[in-house]
């Protein structure tokens, strides 16, 4: 895993290579997939799962900031 910044605001993000994620894998945003094609960019307040077909499915607005205040 590799660190970036989103350029709105200065955030750490996590930065994930997509081709390497298994079906399974749970991320906690803010991150940054990286793939062959167009990047994928989540919040901080957003939740990825990766399918079974390794599709990104980004759950929005999943509370995670609001439990950590």
């Amino acid at each position: 895993m590799k660190t970036g910044s989103l350029d709105v605001i200065t955030l750490e993000v996590a930065v994930y290579d997509r081709h390497e994620l298994v079906p399974g894998t749970t991320i906690a945003g803010p991150a940054l997939f990286e793939e062959r094609e167009p990047s994928c960019c989540v919040g901080p307040d957003c939740m990825v799962t990766v399918d079974a077909r390794r599709n990104l499915i980004i759950d929005i607005d999943t509370g995670v900031l609001r439990d950590r205040c």
